[in-house]
């Protein structure tokens, strides 16, 4: 693993607060939290399609090995709420 500090993993986690469903993403550096963020009423498929861009930019991430080659969280958090919000 290089010494480059860029997100380059995540979980996501289902939720039901107030008869409400959502998802929690938790963006991790090196297998340790770092940040995470909070959406509601996302269904199945734009889950897979943030799944998908997420294994993406994240591997991407832990494959860099300069900071100038690393996706940055304010990117990955964008095309997250793309798709959520259908942009």
């Amino acid at each position: 693993m290089s010494k480059v500090r860029a997100v380059n993993g995540f979980m996501i986690r289902r939720f039901v607060r107030d008869n409400k469903k959502g998802i929690i993403i938790v963006y991790k550096i090196d297998n340790t939290f770092f940040t995470q963020s909070k959406y509601y009423d996302v269904d199945e498929e734009k889950l897979d399609k943030i799944k998908e861009k997420l294994k993406d930019y994240t591997s991407t991430n832990k494959e860099a090995e300069e900071l100038c080659r690393t996706i940055p969280l304010m990117t990955i958090i964008n095309a997250v709420e793309e798709i959520i919000f259908d942009y």
